[in-house]
């Protein structure tokens, strides 16, 4: 080999490491960033520092557009206590290791990830103030740093075959077909009756919120 073959060589070899990365990687990386659960506890203004401006902001959240999707913070006392986002085509998150798309379903979460179908709002338990919903729960471990996840779906058929089913169990238990039973006897109950645990496994995935004590407004219920 010529000397200055040798030379050319070490130039080529220089400059293919020092190229910057892609843009494509860029977003990745900001994203991975975002999405990380050690973001539980930041600083809201540390976000900007990172993200940019964000979307919109008030006292009790920061939103940010994040490589195609709304990532929300919640905040108190000025600290992110949980984040979350709403799946899509173009908005897809990592939850302890596994992809959650659009297309993923309560029943791939649950195999994979475990956690309980929780209910909250069913029977007409909150009156007006939410809709009712049946969420996956899953709660923290020391292997997450006890960050729990919440996987939420849709208010759509396959959730109202599923509450229809878990409140007439509850009656039948209590042996009331009537509406005057107790409204804690529907809201933040898990353990539901295998048939709403079939029909919840296709129920596809509509968002993800991953924070600490997210079960907090049902413990305060009971």
């Amino acid at each position: 080999m010529s000397r200055y073959t040798l030379i050319s060589l070490i130039v080529f070899t220089v400059a293919a490491v020092i190229v910057p990365p892609s843009s494509d990687a860029r977003s990745s990386a900001t994203f991975s960033w975002a999405t990380n659960p050690e973001r539980i506890g930041s600083n809201p203004a540390y976000l900007e520092k990172v993200l940019g401006p964000a979307e919109r902001k008030d006292d009790i959240s920061w939103s940010f557009e994040v490589q195609g999707c709304e990532i929300t913070y919640a905040l108190e006392d000025n600290s992110v206590v949980s984040f979350g986002a709403e799946i899509s085509p173009s908005c897809h998150m990592l939850v302890n290791g596994m992809p959650i798309t659009h297309a993923t379903t309560f029943g791939q979460v649950g195999r994979v990830l475990g956690g309980d179908l929780t209910s909250y709002c069913i029977g007409g338990s909150c009156g007006n103030a939410a809709d009712p919903t049946i969420d996956l729960f899953i709660p923290g471990s020391r292997a997450t740093g006890f960050i729990d996840t919440r996987i939420d779906g849709k208010y759509d058929t396959i959730q109202q075959r599923a509450m229809d089913i878990w409140q007439a169990s509850i009656r039948r238990q209590h042996g009331s077909t009537t509406d005057d039973l107790d409204y804690r006897l529907f809201n933040c109950i898990s353990s539901p009756p295998p048939a709403v645990t079939a029909v919840m496994r296709n129920e596809r995935v509509n968002s993800v919120t991953i924070g600490r004590d997210l079960d907090r407004l049902c413990k305060d219920r009971q």
